[in-house]
């Protein structure tokens, strides 16, 4: 049975150089599915909410819950990231960036693989 792994983008902007690279990890492995988690829907948090959960926050919670592991698009640093990508081809081109996010995806990976369930 394969994993999911849900992709957070921290970034809401239509050409994000986060959502290119997060693209780029769902095409460098078949074994595992990937789903796309969004927060564009998410209200900005409110305690006067709690009582009446809005349907965008049950609905992102689930889908946290729908996955084995997730990888956010905000804290990844890449220096120099709008010299390796093609904005308009919205792929990455930069190759050592590219075995530097399939090392990672690999590590990624291997640890979802080893760590049990929390229940």
């Amino acid at each position: 049975m394969s994993n999911t792994i849900g992709l957070i983008c921290g970034s809401l902007r239509k050409n994000s150089y986060n959502r290119i690279i997060a693209q780029s990890l769902t095409e460098m492995v078949d074994s595992h599915q990937f789903r796309w988690i969004e927060l564009n829907e998410l209200p900005l948090f409110n305690e006067d909410l709690e009582t009446s959960v809005p349907e965008a926050v049950t609905s992102f919670k689930s889908a946290i819950q729908d996955v084995d592991g997730i990888i956010p698009f905000q804290k990844m640093l890449i220096s120099q990231v709008h010299e390796k990508i093609d904005s308009d081809q919205k792929v990455l081109t930069d190759e050592q960036t590219k075995r530097y996010l399939q090392r990672y995806l690999h590590q990624f990976i291997n640890w979802i693989d080893k760590t049990p369930v929390l229940d």
